[in-house]
């Protein structure tokens, strides 16, 4: 589970950092960024928790 937590955390975070930045407009409206950076604290959640 963990390692699946992982992989999800890091493509949502590569996608907000290089593709919606890459694409611009929409993609960096807040609201949107936001959801995405939302996402990645939420799966490295239960990374921190494991390792803590």
């Amino acid at each position: 589970m963990l390692d699946n937590c992982l992989a999800c955390y890091q493509e949502c975070l590569s996608t907000a950092m290089i593709h919606c930045l890459e694409m611009g407009g929409e993609h960096t409206e807040p609201d949107h960024f936001r959801l995405m950076i939302a996402r990645t604290s939420l799966l490295k959640t239960p990374l921190f928790a494991v390792s803590g």
